[in-house]
């Protein structure tokens, strides 16, 4: 019988000496994947669960339509906005076939989302085990969403606790218990998103009500993990001294 394939996940970055995502030195894990779509999100490209070409109009060259060429699909058009140089993917007609990131000379065009297996991405995050052991940092996994690749998380931080690196979860909730459970068995510490504390609107904001995330709060603190809840505060939706005071 032959042995089942590694287990991969889709993540669009990962980064080293991140400072706000737990305590101490740390490596964040993105994930790609989120069912939120807040309306403020200020990494729109974790959003969809597939591989995305991006276009980057500060690497693009003056006078160069190699990518436009080499779209087999017509793919990709000429959309100057408030750029001269800009490029727009009609996602639609996508194949994800890569020629335009072949042919552009200076990477212009980028694959956000790239599948990697567990040992791939704990190959990254233990090259820095001695900054995590003198500032008490470690690894948080983040998105995106990570309960959107649960069993890809769960085995990354559980290879993780092997090694005795300190694991942390940033999430919004909003995903099954069972889920966040199964990832709670590796989780040193809990980073908590809670957006607005009135689900209906919680639903105008990000798409989705809140009445799962905040009832998986309260499954998750029963477990005694340690938990620190963050508030974004993003002015003109969640900042009024009621919202605030509410949550």
């Amino acid at each position: 019988m032959a042995d089942d394939p590694p287990l991969e996940g889709l993540i669009f970055d990962i980064e080293k000496f991140a400072v706000h995502d737990g305590p101490g030195i740390r490596t964040a894990v993105f994930v790609k994947g989120c069912p939120l779509r807040c309306l403020w999100c200020h990494n729109p490209e974790s959003q969809s669960t597939r591989p995305e070409l991006a276009f980057l109009a500060r690497n693009c060259l003056p006078d160069c339509d190699d990518c436009l060429r080499a779209c087999p699909q017509d793919a990709l058009v000429a959309s100057p906005g408030v750029d001269p140089r800009g490029i727009a993917v009609l996602r639609d007609r996508c194949d994800l076939c890569l020629d335009c990131l072949t042919a552009c000379p200076s990477e212009g065009m980028v694959l956000i989302g790239q599948r990697m297996t567990v040992e791939a991405v704990f190959d990254r995050v233990r090259r820095n085990q001695s900054f995590y052991r003198h500032s008490g940092g470690g690894v948080t996994v983040t998105g995106g969403e990570p309960l959107t690749q649960w069993r890809f998380v769960r085995a990354l931080l559980a290879r993780c606790r092997q090694e005795g690196i300190s694991t942390a979860l940033d999430t919004c909730g909003y995903g099954p218990w069972e889920h966040l459970r199964a990832l709670l068995e590796f989780t040193d510490l809990l980073l908590y998103d809670v957006k607005e504390i009135d689900s209906e609107r919680h639903a105008r904001f990000t798409g989705v009500p809140n009445d799962l995330i905040l009832g998986n709060l309260r499954r998750a603190s029963d477990l005694g993990v340690p938990i620190a809840v963050r508030i974004p505060l993003i002015p003109g939706y969640n900042v009024s001294a009621e919202t605030v005071g509410a949550i």
